[in-house]
């Protein structure tokens, strides 16, 4: 642990070759990841030059909304691609199923069925229709970046929208963009594309998402301010 200018630090040296700056939930921690051989002098020296950016993003963090607990009962809220429906559950037979509606999303559940069995439901229903909307983009995206993505998954990530695995280049994205706005949703599939061509966070990398994406600092405040459960900064 690090104290640097008031501001608690977590150190974590790693094999790499960057420093990386995050900002945690829920209370704003922050964690620096850094090279094994690294002084702390030299970390403390790159932290310091990057204050006003983590003051910045904790005060970002504390002021979020964020979304109560989900109960999975009739009458809440639950979003589709940013877009808002109330909840109805009705009671079935042995099959599960997911109605969508203009303004209201069916779940269709056994009748004994828990708070989790429901999550479950609606996790699956957001996951198809993640499959359904991802390669068109990835399709969309490879030609214009000449790149090739080689498979994508979709999983429940607390600190992550989305990891790109460069030597397999698959991409992994997080289960939670299926209630962000269809446009943060691209944002992150050409963020992870983007690191096919340039690995870490560097001034070459920001380089080219202006250069695909040149509104990707706009989605990227969307995607930041849009009610969340967890959500972390990282520079």
């Amino acid at each position: 642990m690090m104290l640097i200018d008031g501001i608690y630090a977590v150190v974590l040296k790693k094999r790499m070759k960057n420093i990386i700056i995050r900002v945690k939930p829920p209370d704003g921690l922050i964690q620096i990841s850094a090279p094994l051989k690294m002084e702390d002098r030299v970390i403390e020296k790159f932290v310091e030059s990057r204050l006003d950016w983590i003051r910045k993003h904790q005060e970002k963090m504390r002021l979020m909304p964020r979304t109560a607990p989900k109960q999975f009962e009739s009458g809440e809220i639950h979003y589709l691609f940013g877009e808002k429906y109330q909840l109805k559950i009705f009671p079935s037979g042995v099959r599960s199923r997911v109605l969508l509606f203009e303004d209201t999303v069916e779940l269709h559940v056994p009748t004994n069925s828990g708070k989790e069995k429901r999550k479950q439901v609606l996790d699956n229903f957001y996951r198809v229709r993640l499959k359904d909307t991802i390669p068109q983009m990835i399709s969309k995206w490879e030609p214009v970046m000449n790149v090739e993505v080689e498979g994508f998954g979709i999983k429940s990530m607390k600190t992550r929208w989305g990891t790109c695995n460069i030597r397999t280049q698959h991409i992994w994205l997080n289960l939670d963009l299926a209630k962000k706005p269809i446009a943060c949703l691209e944002f992150i599939v050409v963020h992870e594309m983007v690191h096919l061509l340039e690995r870490n966070h560097t001034k070459r990398f920001y380089s080219l998402m202006d250069k695909f994406l040149p509104g990707w600092r706009t989605q990227k405040d969307i995607l930041e301010k849009f009610p969340a459960g967890h959500r972390e900064w990282e520079y």
